[in-house]
């Protein structure tokens, strides 16, 4: 579905709904509460695709259909160099370009000099790590690496991927992640500049009929006054 379908798809179920006796909706605030619409159906796919760290053994499965399919045209991968320069038992590679263009980091693997495997890192969380290195059982080794995420700036957003790999040198960074959704926009002077949405064609109705309730809710007390 085009951004010009889903203007149109929004207009009729807003009318379906009683837009018609509120007020006159320009296109700019429809792709508003699209956009809205769309992180927010983003999110919830990522949240509910989260394990949790207790899980009942006796209803855990593995899902064969996974939630991440819905968003399957945003997932990304990308191999980064890592220089090996050993920084507090860690090696690191710093994101410049990502900044705003990732939602949410899925994996982060590495692959070592002298071996085509590929390892998968466990994501630690920054105040968690100086536990976990102390940790025998769980201190992270060479097949067992553990990344932590950092912000370097709040003004550029820089992510700073720190590895652990017991110092071990990293060749290769291999970064999984679920993109930003497109922010759509409907151009109404020329449609050359018109920008989709890119989520999954099946969400599209979702999107829309989630952002008509967003707008409905926004000029509630209106909408009461005009009725």
């Amino acid at each position: 579905m085009t951004i010009t379908e889903m203007h149109s798809m929004f207009r009729t179920v807003g009318q379906q709904m009683g837009l018609q006796h509120i007020r006159a909706i320009l296109p700019e605030e429809i792709d508003k509460f699209l956009n809205l619409a769309i992180i927010e159906k983003c999110r919830s796919i990522v949240i509910s695709n989260a394990s949790t760290a207790f899980q009942d053994s006796r209803t855990a499965r593995d899902n064969p259909i996974s939630p991440y399919n819905a968003l399957r045209t945003l997932f990304r991968e990308e191999i980064k160099t890592v220089s090996n320069t050993l920084t507090d038992e860690y090696y690191s590679w710093t994101s410049t370009t990502h900044k705003s263009e990732v939602l949410v980091y899925t994996s982060i693997g590495v692959k070592y000099p002298e071996n085509p495997r590929v390892y998968q890192c466990r994501i630690i969380e920054p105040a968690k790590i100086y536990h976990v290195l102390n940790d025998f059982c769980n201190a992270p080794t060479k097949t067992e690496p553990c990344c932590v995420l950092a912000g370097k700036s709040t003004i550029t957003r820089d992510c700073e991927f720190k590895i652990y790999t017991d110092k071990n040198p990293v060749e290769k960074l291999f970064i999984s992640y679920i993109a930003m959704p497109n922010k759509v926009k409907y151009d109404t002077n020329n449609t050359a500049n018109n920008v989709d949405c890119d989520l999954p064609d099946y969400l599209h109705t979702e999107v829309v009929e989630s952002a008509v309730k967003k707008f409905f809710t926004s000029v509630g007390s209106t909408s009461q006054n005009v009725q």
